[in-house]
């Protein structure tokens, strides 16, 4: 950060978990991102994504709750895991931000109905939000249980991204991912190549594949296809 040769206004970052490749920053980067936007006046926002649907790892403390002066606003949304249906988001302020969004949400009126949140508060408060969370969880977790089982032990290609979140991203030599997904797409599978995701470096071959919005048999079709395409070989 310290090379940038203008300060931005402020920064966005996915902390918990990086898409496509499901990084996270580890706890003494967030210090140090803190630090830094608290000297140069910088706003922090913090996208809580996948932070929900964490697999093998304990979840790191957010960025928001660290001791710092800086002003951070945690972004957050009930899109992924409730329904996108519902439109719904929220933001946690902290810093002289607050009171400056507040003022702009009010200039710009209400976009969610009164009902739906008082519905929504309703159903965090009594408990129902966390255990749909766990039962979530849990079916999330045998989704990517079929992933590993059926690709984790091919020795020609790496699956990873998958310590927390909704996806996979399955990298290997050969053939071309693109002509993979091309031909994946003719059967009825969408998966995205892993190229899109890259600017200014070379791009590694492979895919993206989610597995939140799909029944365990549509998965398992899928890799169904995806082995027919791709012809692994045990090694």
């Amino acid at each position: 950060m310290a090379d940038l040769k203008e300060i931005p206004d402020a920064v966005l970052i996915t902390p918990s978990h990086q898409y496509p490749l499901g990084g996270r920053m580890a706890v003494q980067e967030r210090l140090d991102l803190l630090k830094w936007a608290a000297k140069h006046g910088v706003l922090v926002l913090e996208d809580d994504y996948d932070s929900e649907f964490r697999h093998s790892r304990m979840p790191l403390p957010a960025v928001a709750s660290l001791p710092a002066n800086g002003d951070v606003v945690l972004l957050g949304t009930f899109s992924k895991n409730l329904s996108p249906w519902l439109r719904c988001g929220y933001l946690v302020v902290r810093g002289d931000a607050g009171a400056r969004l507040k003022a702009v949400r009010e200039d710009m009126d209400t976009p969610v109905a009164g009902v739906l949140q008082s519905a929504l508060a309703h159903y965090i408060q009594g408990g129902g939000f966390s255990r749909h969370i766990t039962r979530a969880r849990r079916e999330y977790s045998h989704r990517r249980s079929l992933l590993k089982d059926r690709l984790g032990s091919r020795g020609d290609l790496e699956l990873s991204a998958l310590d927390g979140g909704l996806h996979a991203v399955i990298r290997f030599e050969r053939p071309d991912a693109a002509e993979v997904a091309a031909k994946a797409l003719k059967e009825g599978v969408r998966v995205i190549p892993l190229a899109g995701y890259y600017i200014d470096r070379r791009p590694m071959n492979g895919l993206v594949i989610g597995y939140g919005a799909v029944t365990d048999l549509q998965l398992t079709q899928a890799l169904n296809v995806l082995e027919s395409l791709l012809k692994f070989e045990p090694t």
